[in-house]
């Protein structure tokens, strides 16, 4: 049963491909002469006809027609088609002799469709034909592109067997085309890739309308009666194939990343094509069909370069690009040299591109479907490295989180109410340091301390900062600060802290200054900012400090500072706020009491900077 049903299957199929019928290739006898003779003349014996020793003669492109001569013998059945099979001949005049008249058709792609003999995309004719005696047919073929002579005569058995194989390959092709579109268009619309939208737009123009435009089908279905305009249309539809295709090559094998020089030559390439098209406006249509096609021999190439050499750098899609454009480029050189007269007209010239095209299209498929994958794959990678990554910031700002409240706990000294402080990191934690107690003698000592740097390590800096300046509190500011350079100097090598420590006493201030000068006095009652000299090397850089006495009366009142508070930039120009500005604001707060004075210093500076400081900015205020 089986065998019974595949025989009915293949039944159609062994009848569409058998042989039967009549089919001829006649000798042909060419007149090739750069000369404008007309038929009467030709028939007068003016033209000198040589027999051509190929069964389809392929004359490249010439400037003028080309006048053919064949002859076939009696006894053929009555009703004989000559096909001409190459759609892009731009025009060809049948003559022939019949009961004394001369017969004259033509037909071409320069001839409406609607006026040719047959709805054929090549250039059929019906033959007048005697059968009781020979017959001798003339051809007067012109054409701009390239001139071959595949020329068939065919009984009417044969011609519409042909004809119907020949559809149904075209429809294969063109619809396997057409599928291909929809699928990537659909891919797009899905993924969003790029590719897929690259790779639609170049199979319409490279695999579906170039190949219809060849093909002759532009001009049979798509404008019948207007063939100048698919004419014209053709080297159009050429120009935006190797756009389209260029663009395709650059994105898919990521050329800019993988060769860059072929990247350049791919991108003068469009350069050029595009400057073509600015061309074609006022050209002539032969001159930009050629200036195409050794442009199309040149992109062919770099192509199957950038094809080769992004495979060899290991890009996997490459494999497909450089396999599926290797196969294309054989069958478009094998379509460019025909086309040019090097190669003869058969099967394997005629179809080698629409085959190898094929191929291209499935390989090409697998390249953009693959690039595809890998863009997928290292998306994936990347956001589970994003994950990872957002997990490790999440843990450090936990950890940034703890390590502030550490610093706050440091920094929650109980300062007496005649100090006030006001404290403004630059991030969680910061680098300022600022602690107060009484000494064994009763006096009022003071730190206040900048780490260099910000953030995490300045406030573990700072921390031990702390922890050494409880540990040499005991003596004078000037001993406070050498006991803290013997203690963190064996531990910190690159030790580098500026500080400030003073010892308020009933009428006189004590002061140490390592590398810390921000220290001014507002005598409030004569409205008067001063700043005493006080000098001193960083902890890390020198290793013994003196101290400066000043003289207090009882209406001063004594401000402490980090760096931060006046080199803060407004954010609207590169002006710091600055000493100057500081000693003004500080003059102000000459009337106000101790906390409200220290609130106006900070809402002018915040409203200064009008935004985050870049550095910590801490200041405390003492009325002695």
């Amino acid at each position: 049963m089986r065998r019974w049903l595949f025989l009915v299957l293949l039944c159609p199929i062994q009848h569409l491909f058998a042989e039967s019928g009549i089919e001829i290739r006649p000798a042909l006898d060419l007149y090739t002469e750069p000369t404008e003779l007309q038929i009467e003349e030709i028939l007068k014996g003016s033209g000198s006809f040589h027999r051509s020793d190929e069964v389809a003669p392929n004359l490249g492109v010439l400037r003028h027609p080309v006048w053919v001569r064949f002859t076939l013998e009696k006894g053929l059945p009555p009703r004989l088609f000559l096909s001409v099979e190459l759609p892009s001949i731009d025009q060809i005049d049948l003559y022939t002799e019949k009961d004394g008249v001369l017969h004259h058709t033509k037909t071409g792609r320069t001839v409406p469709a609607t006026l040719r003999e047959q709805e054929d995309r090549h250039h059929t004719f019906s033959l007048p034909y005697a059968t009781d005696r020979e017959n001798v047919y003339y051809l007067k073929v012109a054409s701009e592109i390239g001139i071959a002579l595949p020329v068939v005569v065919r009984d009417e058995e044969a011609y519409y067997r042909n004809a119907r194989r020949d559809t149904i390959v075209q429809g294969f092709y063109f619809g396997w085309i057409a599928v291909m579109i929809l699928y990537n268009l659909f891919l797009f619309a899905t993924t969003g890739e790029k590719g897929h939208l690259l790779y639609a737009v170049t199979l319409f123009f490279s695999n579906l309308l170039f190949q219809l435009s060849l093909n002759g089908f532009l001009a049979l279905y798509l404008f019948p009666s207007l063939p100048a305009v698919s004419r014209e249309l053709h080297n159009y539809i050429y120009i935006f194939s190797l756009i389209s295709s260029s663009a395709l090559a650059i994105h898919l094998l990521a050329t800019k990343r993988h060769t860059p020089r072929l990247h350049r030559s791919l991108q003068i390439g469009i350069a050029l094509a595009c400057i073509i098209l600015l061309f074609s406006l006022f050209l002539p249509f032969r001159m930009i069909n050629q200036a195409l096609d050794h442009l199309a021999a040149v992109m062919l190439l770099l192509f199957f370069s950038s094809g080769f050499m992004c495979a060899r750098a290991g890009y996997r899609p490459a494999v497909y690009f450089f396999v599926g454009f290797g196969a294309v480029m054989v069958g478009a050189l094998l379509s460019l040299l025909q086309a040019m007269g090097y190669l003869p007209v058969n099967a394997v010239t005629r179809y080698a591109f629409q085959f190898t095209q094929s191929i291209e299209v499935i390989l090409v498929g697998f390249a953009v479907a693959d690039r595809y994958n890998l863009l997928k794959t290292e998306s994936e990678r990347a956001w589970s490295r994003a994950r990872v990554q957002e997990e490790r910031i999440r843990a450090l700002r936990q950890e940034l989180s703890l390590a502030g409240r550490i610093q706050g706990r440091l920094l929650q000294t109980k300062l007496p109410e005649n100090v006030a402080v006001r404290h403004l990191p630059s991030a969680v934690i910061g680098g300022d340091l600022y602690h107060g107690h009484r000494n064994e003698r009763g006096h009022l000592t003071l730190l206040l301390a900048d780490v260099a740097g910000h953030g995490l390590p300045a406030a573990l800096e700072a921390s031990m900062l702390f922890v050494a300046f409880r540990e040499a509190r005991g003596g004078t500011p000037a001993q406070i600060l050498r006991g803290i350079h013997e203690i963190l100097s064996p531990v910190l090598p690159d030790l580098f802290i500026t500080a400030l420590i003073v010892e308020i006493q009933e009428k006189r201030m004590i002061c140490a200054s390592a590398g810390h000068p921000h220290c001014l006095i507002l005598s409030r009652d004569q409205n008067l900012v001063l700043r005493p000299p006080v000098r001193g090397r960083p902890l890390g850089v020198g290793e013994r400090w003196s101290e400066t006495i000043i003289d207090l009366k009882p209406m001063d009142r004594i401000l402490l500072f980090t760096d931060g508070l006046i080199e803060t930039v407004a954010r609207d120009s590169d002006e710091q706020f600055g000493t100057d500005r500081l000693r003004a604001e500080l003059a102000r707060t000459a009337s106000m009491d101790l906390q409200s004075a220290a609130d106006r210093l900070l809402t002018s500076f915040i409203l200064y900077a009008q935004s985050e400081p870049e550095d910590d900015a801490t200041f405390l205020l003492i009325d002695p």
